[in-house]
């Protein structure tokens, strides 16, 4: 024990940086990453990736999550496990020409293993684009959601 192991999966996600993972304990364990971001040897060049993945702890294999509705793509963002729930906030896209700070909630149901873009309503407040946050389960169910940077 308290060693390293590499574990070889047929199909597993290419290289990448600045992806969010989130890990649950339902189904023996389970390991979900979206996004990320590849670069080019000179770092000219960026590609974000907007690929879904979850690696099963128990069999140590990769499966590539397909869904017609998912989050776009990005690197920078955060996911946290709340209830059944993977909760997806903020990140950015960057293509090498502008840079898009994003700001939009989305939860995957861990159970219909399905995503779903929560929508504002016209008039009520929201968070502004952030790159960085935590967000913690407390007791009762209720969340704790820490904002620790934004692009401004």
């Amino acid at each position: 024990q308290d060693e390293w192991r590499k574990f070889v999966s047929p199909t597993c996600p290419g290289p990448r940086s600045a992806h969010a993972i989130a890990v649950t304990a339902a189904g023996g364990g389970k390991l979900f990453l979206f996004g990320g971001k590849f670069s080019s040897q000179n770092q000219t060049t960026f590609y974000h990736y907007r690929d879904f993945w979850c690696f099963d702890i128990d069999t140590h294999a990769w499966d590539r999550i397909e869904t017609k509705i998912r989050p776009t793509a990005r690197s920078g963002h955060r996911m946290a496990v709340w209830k059944h729930y993977i909760v997806l906030f903020g990140g950015f896209f960057d293509p090498g020409i502008t840079t898009r700070y994003l700001n939009d909630l989305w939860l995957f149901d861990t159970q219909e293993y399905n995503w779903q873009l929560i929508e504002y309503k016209p008039n009520e407040s929201r968070p502004s684009c952030v790159v960085a946050w935590l967000i913690r389960e407390v007791p009762n169910n209720m969340m704790l959601v820490l904002v620790v940077g934004s692009p401004s």
